[in-house]
């Protein structure tokens, strides 16, 4: 995949001047057409790092719009309405220079707004987390972020309210769990083929387990 990817950026001027570091990529459909845009985020030998938005003409991909910053690792790209207003935003985990006036870097969820096939930043925060994905649960979109913490991987599921993600729901697995995507499915992955599931009872986010033959 990162072959490809590669391929699909030299072939931009603008690209081949400097050596790429593809670091993810996902497609994503941002205006309900049937051609999926690719999402992916690199960094370059000049410490230049950013997200890159490409649509599909014909048999290649061309860029449409590019979000950089100097110093900036987008290490990895993630898609989902996490704001629930029907449209898809981008998740870019990234490490960035610390804000606050602290030196050195830190970890950052970046969310951008794609308007008229533009990458537009929308909101940031400091957050310590190993993985994280938008995941439907319900009527509503949230963002499920896993940390190991002391042998243990602590679950956080957050929802968007006004202008901020803000904790829902959270516990402290002794089981070793991970994020598992299966096409358009989000799964949080156990042990011995167990998954977990979430589901809201009575307003609230509650948690079953079942196995591969559920």
């Amino acid at each position: 995949m990162k072959a490809l990817l590669f391929l699909l950026f030299i072939s931009s001027n603008a690209y081949a001047e400097n050596n790429l570091h593809l670091y993810s990529s996902r497609l994503v459909n941002t205006d309900n057409d049937s051609l999926l845009e690719l999402a992916v985020s690199w960094k370059n030998d000049s410490g230049t790092g950013g997200v890159t938005l490409l649509k599909r003409e014909g048999v290649f991909f061309k860029e449409v719009s590019k979000y950089s910053e100097k110093n900036y690792t987008p290490f990895f790209v993630r898609t989902g309405d996490i704001d629930n207003d029907r449209k898809i935003e981008l998740l870019v985990g990234a490490f960035d220079r610390a804000i606050g006036g602290r030196n050195g870097f830190t970890k950052k969820i970046h969310i951008f707004k794609i308007e008229e096939n533009s990458l537009k930043p929308f909101w940031f925060s400091e957050r310590e987390y190993d993985d994280f994905e938008c995941v439907r649960i319900g009527e509503k979109n949230y963002l499920l972020e896993l940390k190991k913490v002391d042998g243990n991987t602590s679950v956080s599921i957050f929802l968007w309210d006004s202008f901020g993600l803000w904790q829902s729901h959270s516990f402290i697995s002794s089981v070793p769990l991970s994020i598992e995507r299966i096409h358009d499915e989000i799964l949080l992955k156990g042990e011995n083929g167990k998954y977990l599931e979430f589901f809201e009872l009575d307003g609230k986010i509650s948690v079953r387990i079942y196995g591969v033959n559920k």
